[in-house]
């Protein structure tokens, strides 16, 4: 029972100081390239990002999102791309980078109808570590060689805040430990 009690302290101490911790501040994000795109900030840290371009027929069409890391750490985030890039040698491609890169989507080319052609959609998550100061940058993009020369798509970025424990966690970890803590009273008032 004595375990039960300290257990259920040490729960309960632990959730109420736990606050979750924001371990990244990035400046608010831009977005470049050719033809028509925008960004709108999504939450504390992510972007949505749009494009709509036309395809260059054998040279990528890039884009970048960029912003500037004013405080650093360790920055966890979901990524979901989709777009359209038409039917034949459809190509597509996204990348974080700073200070290294990692590569999210690499793919194609491809004909009708295998993803990226006839439209895509990539999800995942993923992590970065970065220093204040940092360039932050999502380049992404991709080709056709067909007669329909479309290139569009929405790159969403959103951050991964840590979950803090719910206030009902907390209350019914309260509550086991008040009803250890009238276990043990209990049986020392019987043996009594």
């Amino acid at each position: 029972m004595e375990r039960i009690l300290k257990t259920a302290g040490l729960l309960t101490a632990l959730a109420i100081t736990t606050a979750p911790a924001h371990a990244v501040t990035l400046d608010p994000w831009t977005i470049s390239g050719p033809g028509t795109n925008s960004v709108t900030q999504n939450g504390a840290d992510g972007g949505i990002f749009n494009y709509n371009a036309t395809s260059d027929m054998g040279s990528p069409v890039t884009f970048t999102a960029q912003t500037t890391v004013t405080e650093g750490g360790t920055w966890n985030y979901l990524w979901n791309y989709t777009g359209f890039h038409a039917y034949y040698m459809v190509t597509a491609f996204l990348r974080a980078e700073s200070p290294t890169t990692q590569v999210l989507v690499n793919a194609g080319p491809r004909n009708c109808c295998t993803s990226p052609s006839a439209g895509f959609n990539f999800s995942g998550e993923s992590s970065i570590d970065l220093a204040a100061g940092d360039i932050l940058r999502f380049t992404f993009g991709g080709d056709n060689q067909d007669s329909n020369r479309t290139i569009t798509g929405t790159l969403t970025l959103s951050d991964v805040a840590p979950v803090p424990l719910a206030p009902a966690g907390v209350l019914l970890i309260s509550a086991l430990g008040g009803f250890a803590a009238f276990g043990k009273r209990k049986s020392r008032a019987e043996k009594a």
